[in-house]
Formats: C-alpha cells, sequence, structure tokens
C-alpha cells in the first residue's frame, strides 16, 4: 500500500523505512519512480537527515518539540518550569511524615467549575509545588524500607499491596527507574479510588450494586469520594491524574504519548505522597465510621486454560537466556519502535526476562505497564500512517481539548473523523464510510492476533486489566510472553533486514521460530479466536451436530417403559391462538385428509386462527399443523442444518460495526436455543424415570403424553429456528440495512427466549401454539429471508 509523506519526524521516520524495507521486494507497486516522495534516494536522504537529528538531541529529548508526541500546550504545561516561591511552598509538605500538608495549599484548587482556564492554573502552581518538593525535600521520611510505622498503617488499613510499594521504591531509588515506577503506581492509586467508591456505597446500602464508571475521569466524579476525601485533595488528583484540561499524566503515560525522558522525576516523588496521603484520609475515615475498607477484588488471570486456543502457539515453551540475543537485536534493527523509545523496550524486556526466570510476579507486572503505553502508541503511528491523509496528524498527539484515539479506535471498523459521524449520523451513507485500512498494512494473522488479544471481549484484554490495574501479580507467563511474542512479531514484521532476522530466529530459537510462523508466515488462512464471527460459526456446528444427536430428533429412539401411559393412549394435543390443551382422541384428529378442498380450508382456517383468533372454535392437531407447515413453506426445512459453516477469515475493519452487533444477538440465539434442548432432554429423562419408578402421578404422566404428541412440531420448532440463525447470518453479505436487519433478529430472540422460558415451566404445548403464531404472522418476511439464500 502506498503510505503518504507527513509532517512529523517520528511519523516520517515510519514511512522512509517502509519504502526503502519494501524496495527490495517483489512489490513493484509501492514505489513509483516519476514522483519525487517515492523516490528510493529522497527517503535514504530523509532517514539520513532524521538519524542525524536523533542522535544529535538523544540528551535532551524532554526539551525538543519535533521529537515530542505531546501537542505543544500539553508539552508546554507538563514542562516548563517557573519561578518558584520557596518560602511559602515550604509550608506545603508536612515535615514530620512527609505527605501533603493540604491546609496550606493555594485556595484556587479548590476548583467549583471546570473550566480550562481553572485547570491550565491548577496545573501550572501542581507542576510547580511537584519541582519545588522534588529539589528541597528529600523521600526519606516515606519511605517505607525505613520502617515508616504510620506510613504502614495507612497502608495495611487500606489493604494495600505493601510488598509490591517496596519493590517499586527501590526500582526508583536504586536503579532511578522513574517511568516504569510512575507506570506502576499509577495504577494502584486509582484501584485506591475506585475501591473508596465501592466501600462507601456497601457502607451506605449493601444490597445495591456497585457499576463504577469505565474511566477514571468519571470515578472522580463520584459522589461518594467526596464523603472520604477532603475537597482539596480531590481536585489534586483531578489535576495530577484526571481530565485531558489539566496535567493528566496517568492518561498522557499509560497510552503512550509521553516519552521516558519527558516524564521528570519531581511526578514520581509527587505521586508517592499523593498516594499515602489519600491512604491517611481512608484510613482516618474508617477509624471514624468503624469499617473496614473493602479493595475492589482483582482478577486472576493464573490459569492458562481459559485462553489456551490464543497461546496455543508457543507449545508450552517460556523465553529463555538465549533469546535475549536475538530479541535485542530485533528491538535495534526494527522500524516498528519509535527511535526515542528503545530504552524503554529494553527496560520492558529485562523486566519480563526476570520475572520468568525467577517467576517474580512484580516484575512481570511491571514489564506489562511499560509495554502496553509503547504498544498503544506504536500502533497509533500505524493506524495515522496507513490512512494516509484521512487521520488529522493531530492524532498522534496528546491534546488537552480533545479524547485520544485509544485501542478501540485504532482497530475500528471505519475512520471516525468528523466528516465520518456525518455520513453515519447525518447523510446515512453507511456505504460511502471509509475502511481503517491499518489491517493492509499489518497483515491478516497479526491483525487477528491484535483484536484477540486486546479488544475482544472473551478475549483477556490485559492492557485495559494493567491500566486499571484489576489484576495485581496473578497472571500467568504464558499470557504476558504472549503479548511480548505478539510485539516482536510487529518488530519483525517492520524490519528492513528481515530475511537475516527470519534465519536468526528459524536456526536459533523454537519458541519464537513458531510465533514468526503463527504471526508472520504462516500457510494456514488466519482465523480470529475471539472475533464474533468465529465463536458463531463454531457454536453454530456445534450445535449443528448435537442437533443430528438429539433426543428428539427423527431417529431418536424412546426410552422404553416399564408399562404402558393410559393417557397417552387417550389423549391427544389440540391448539389455536388461544393455547393448548389435552382433548380426547378421535378417529379423525389421527388422520390427514387428502382432499385438496378440505386441505385448503383447513389450512384457511389455521391462518385466520393464528392471525385473527377467528374462527375461536377452531383447534387443530399436531398433524394438521406439520402438514399445513410443510406444504405451505416454500423452502424444506432440514437442508440448511446438513451444510457446516466454514471457519474463515473476515476482515474486521471492513465490516460495519452494525453486522457485528447483529451477529452478537445471534449468538445469543443460539444460546438460548441449546439450552431449550439441554432443558428439554433433561425434563424428557426425568419423566421416564418417574414413570419406570412407578412414582408417577397424573400430571406426570400428562406431561409425558404433551411431550411424546408435540415431539414432531417441537422438533420442527428447533430447527426452524436453527436455520433462521443462519439465514440471518447469510444475509450479513448482502447489501442492506443492517439496523433493520437487527430488529428482524431482535424478534427471533425474543421467540428463542420463550422457547427456552417455555421449556423451563414446561409448558410444551403453548410453546408450539405461539410458535406456529409466530411463523404465520412473519410469513412473508421468513419467505424472503429463505428465498435470497436459497
Amino acid at each position: 500500500m502506498s503510505l503518504s509523506w507527513r509532517k512529523h519526524v517520528l511519523l516520517n521516520y515510519f514511512v522512509a523505512n517502509y519504502y526503502l524495507h519494501n524496495s527490495n521486494t517483489d512489490n513493484k507497486n509501492l514505489i513509483n519512480k516519476n514522483n519525487e516522495m517515492n523516490n528510493l534516494n529522497f527517503y535514504k536522504e530523509e532517514l539520513n537527515k532524521i538519524d542525524q537529528y536523533i542522535n544529535n538531541n538523544k540528551k535532551q529529548f524532554s526539551f525538543d518539540n519535533e521529537l515530542s508526541c505531546l501537542s505543544p500546550f500539553v508539552s508546554k504545561l507538563v514542562h516548563e518550569e517557573q519561578d518558584e516561591n520557596k518560602k511559602e511552598m515550604n509550608l506545603l509538605i508536612d515535615e514530620k511524615n512527609g505527605l501533603l500538608n493540604l491546609n496550606n495549599f493555594p485556595h484556587f484548587l479548590e476548583l467549583k467549575e471546570e473550566e480550562e482556564e481553572e485547570y491550565i492554573k491548577a496545573s501550572i502552581q501542581l507542576k510547580e509545588i511537584c519541582l519545588f518538593s522534588w529539589k528541597f525535600l528529600n523521600l526519606d521520611k516515606i519511605l517505607i524500607e525505613n520502617n515508616n510505622n504510620e506510613i504502614l498503617k495507612y497502608l495495611e488499613k487500606c489493604n494495600q499491596p505493601i510488598e509490591t510499594l517496596q519493590f517499586l521504591q527501590k526500582e526508583s531509588i536504586q536503579r532511578e527507574q522513574c517511568y516504569s515506577t510512575f507506570s506502576f503506581l499509577c495504577t494502584i492509586v486509582e484501584r485506591i479510588i475506585s475501591s473508596i467508591v465501592i466501600t462507601v456505597q456497601k457502607h451506605e446500602d449493601n444490597n445495591l450494586e456497585i457499576i463504577l464508571p469505565p474511566t477514571l475521569t468519571e470515578i472522580l466524579e463520584c459522589q461518594q469520594l467526596r464523603k472520604v476525601l477532603s475537597l482539596k485533595l480531590l481536585n489534586i488528583i483531578k489535576v495530577f491524574m484526571g481530565p485531558p484540561k489539566g496535567l493528566n499524566l496517568r492518561n498522557v503515560l499509560f497510552h503512550g504519548f509521553l516519552d521516558e525522558y519527558e516524564l521528570h522525576s519531581c511526578y514520581l516523588s509527587f505521586l508517592w505522597r499523593l498516594y499515602f496521603t489519600i491512604c491517611k484520609e481512608v484510613n482516618d475515615w474508617c477509624i471514624d465510621k468503624n469499617i473496614n475498607f473493602i479493595i475492589k477484588p482483582y482478577v486472576n488471570l493464573l490459569n492458562i486454560e481459559t485462553y489456551q486456543s490464543l497461546i496455543l502457539y508457543q507449545n508450552n515453551l517460556l523465553l529463555k537466556k538465549e533469546d535475549e540475543l536475538i530479541i535485542n537485536k530485533i528491538l535495534e534493527s526494527t522500524y516498528f519502535i519509535l527511535p526515542t523509545r528503545k530504552e524503554i523496550m529494553k527496560i520492558s524486556f529485562n523486566y519480563l526476562f526476570k520475572g520468568l526466570k525467577e517467576n517474580n510476579q512484580i516484575c512481570l507486572q511491571l514489564s506489562l505497564c511499560l509495554l502496553f503505553p509503547q504498544f498503544e502508541h506504536f500502533l497509533r503511528r500505524l493506524y495515522i500512517i496507513s490512512n494516509n491523509e484521512k487521520i488529522d496528524e493531530r492524532t498522534w498527539s496528546a491534546q488537552n481539548a480533545e479524547l485520544f484515539s485509544t485501542l478501540d479506535i485504532i482497530f475500528s471498523n471505519h475512520l471516525e473523523s468528523k466528516e465520518e459521524v456525518e455520513k453515519m449520523l447525518i447523510k446515512k451513507e453507511i456505504d460511502d464510510l471509509t475502511p481503517n485500512e491499518i489491517y493492509n498494512l499489518i497483515g491478516e494473522p497479526l491483525g487477528d492476533c491484535l483484536l484477540d488479544s486486546f479488544l475482544f471481549y472473551s478475549g483477556p484484554r490485559l492492557r485495559d486489566k494493567i491500566a486499571h490495574c484489576e489484576v495485581l501479580n496473578q497472571i500467568a507467563p504464558e499470557i504476558v510472553q504472549h503479548y511480548f511474542l505478539l510485539f516482536l512479531g510487529l518488530c519483525v514484521k517492520f524490519t528492513r533486514n528481515q530475511k537475516e532476522i527470519f534465519e536468526l530466529i528459524l536456526n536459533q530459537s523454537p519458541l519464537l521460530s513458531s510465533t514468526i510462523h503463527h504471526l508472520i508466515i504462516r500457510n494456514t488462512p488466519s482465523v480470529s479466536v475471539y472475533d464474533i464471527r468465529t465463536k458463531f460459526i463454531n457454536l453454530w456446528n456445534e450445535t449443528s451436530t448435537k442437533f443430528s444427536n438429539y433426543i428428539f430428533s427423527k431417529d431418536y429412539k424412546l426410552i422404553d417403559l416399564n408399562f404402558p401411559i393410559r393417557e397417552l393412549e387417550e389423549y391427544g394435543c389440540l391448539m389455536n391462538k388461544q393455547g393448548f390443551s389435552l382433548s380426547k382422541k378421535t378417529e379423525e384428529e389421527e388422520t390427514i385428509t387428502t382432499n385438496k378442498e378440505e386441505l385448503e380450508k383447513l389450512y384457511t382456517n389455521i391462518e385466520n386462527n393464528f392471525k385473527t383468533g377467528n374462527p375461536k372454535t377452531c383447534q387443530f392437531t399436531t398433524l394438521q399443523v406439520l402438514s399445513y407447515l410443510n406444504d405451505k413453506y416454500p423452502v424444506k426445512i432440514g437442508n440448511i442444518v446438513k451444510e457446516k459453516l466454514l471457519l474463515q477469515y473476515n476482515n474486521h475493519f471492513h465490516c460495519l460495526s452494525q453486522h457485528i452487533s447483529n451477529i452478537d444477538m445471534l449468538f445469543r440465539i443460539l444460546q438460548h436455543l441449546q439450552s431449550s434442548m439441554d432443558i428439554l432432554e433433561e425434563k424428557y429423562q426425568s419423566i421416564c424415570s418417574l414413570i419406570n419408578e412407578r412414582k408417577a402421578r397424573t400430571p406426570h404422566r400428562k406431561l409425558y403424553t404433551t411431550i411424546i404428541e408435540t415431539r414432531p412440531l417441537i422438533n420442527y420448532l428447533i430447527l426452524f429456528i436453527f436455520e433462521l440463525i443462519k439465514v440471518q447470518y447469510l444475509h450479513m453479505d448482502i447489501n442492506q440495512d443492517s439496523k433493520k436487519r437487527l430488529n428482524w433478529i431482535l424478534q427471533i430472540l425474543t421467540q428463542a427466549q420463550r422457547i427456552e422460558g417455555a421449556m423451563k415451566e414446561g409448558l410444551f404445548g403453548a410453546c408450539c401454539s405461539k410458535f406456529i403464531e409466530f411463523i404465520i404472522l412473519k410469513q412473508k418476511i421468513i419467505e424472503n429471508d429463505f428465498l435470497k439464500i436459497n
């Protein structure tokens, strides 16, 4: 694909490398030598300029806006120093415990309105406070290792991870790992803030279901926080970590915009003080209310069975010391990584190897805290570059007045610019939406694996869990390793000396070799594990097999009973729009007329009754209703179920999100159908056991009679809904209004839910009656659906 030259140095670094890389391949369409922008000499010269520029500025990244991924305004807000008033600021930190002395903080930090100007003023003031406390006050008083009993008391009361915090303090002091420590610590701070909301809500109403907002900015607006944290402290948190109009350090870092050299050590120093101050106020509140603090439960990801299909390619191998040399070579040679971020990535891999070798969960989580921000931003660069000039270049930089382009945008089906939204919402030009081209750049296997790992609901979605501290030191090494291997796959994909790297990997590392085969050079088609379409196809095929062995299929042999059921011999099923009943059998009801005129009259009565309820006195047997369905329906039910759905690659990005929603509904219908089959089988076997054990009473025998008498119709009902589901899925490829299709699918879902409910209640006859009403009222829509597919 063709890529445009952009303004930002780090975007063009990728573009130049990409063209020079592909000039050595057979893809001749990439290079148009008549165009100066596609001239290889041009790219070589520009790349040399960029390399030289980067090398000359390696020690000044934090002050270089040309290399920064922050907008000029955000960069100024985060970096620019002003003269601080030492005398005035000396009172802001408590000399005894090193925590924030909130009584002396500036009054304008008590934000009354969320106006941008107030946030900017507060952000500048808070930044200077951070700088002062870092320059003139050391961290000795808040070090947990110094047997700081007061802080330890707060942490214990708040159920905080003391061992993890001690490790992070050592790393930040001994190794000067400011960036990595800040990445991990800010997630712990977010967790305790979320836990405050939960604790207060539980204290006030233990029975009320608690649903936390998805983002920290929204959580900080929860009223429960005001009952525990002082207003000044809450506003400091908002300015430091909250919405984009403030310093917003947590989001700027965790979405990958902030470089290692741009995060001043003063921010980490202040974060420690802020965190311990939060713990102190929580401790005081809990003592005052005489309650225990409830930490939001963590997710346990130590069991790999849930995600076995995702990590199968690893062949139960873990990265070893011997793999480090190969990985370092990959990191040095790839242009997927920003040249200013290679050191961060090396540190991240160092934590990974230490975690794998020593089975150190803290190191494994710390490695991911470093990996995910970089991973997201490198993918953001691919998103911008692959879509050429259709994406505003401001997407590349953190803006203070706009929300960031997160992974759901980067992997969205179509571009979500203002113009695109206008097409969809105003002009309703759904077919004219611009597809997201990132998938064409990264390829099918990598794209599928990225979606499975980061976005699809059934996948691990570990990036979100790490960013919000939903998991803490409970992650299987194989799952952690999976994300690093996926990252390495992209590094190898975008490496100019790819052939050399391939040979090195294939000859020296079984695990990396398996990874590269899985993600880049595989011969088998790419199939997503957690894509809803894959899940739907697998479940449909599974249900199809189950149906063929189903207890109510045509080949089913009844369970032998020890003695005859009198009710079965005497009673038959009758139904109409009003409902269902068992009545004494007559010879006429056990046969179907062959007279055409009589049949037409019968069919007319069936249609009129189930449509309008007239004639009210008419009731119909199972045989009569089945005769009507078989004669009137244009498609022979049972043909579609014989053909399995084939798993195949689906381009996620070029599929409307509405289609995905529709398939999700179809998946739910299948689940209801499977449940109905299980319930019916269980009830039938249970009643047969009661009869054989001579424990069955009249109601049991009548229920048995109803099941047997309605068996052909129930068989038809389940098969019909089952095939109708497949027809809806096949219609996804037909050009039509997806929202109208969704309305129809929702009606089918209602029927599936009704069937499942009836099976649970044992209302088999009533279930058949409602089903006939549905199929007759919706006959034209159903006929149209089946005929289009056939």
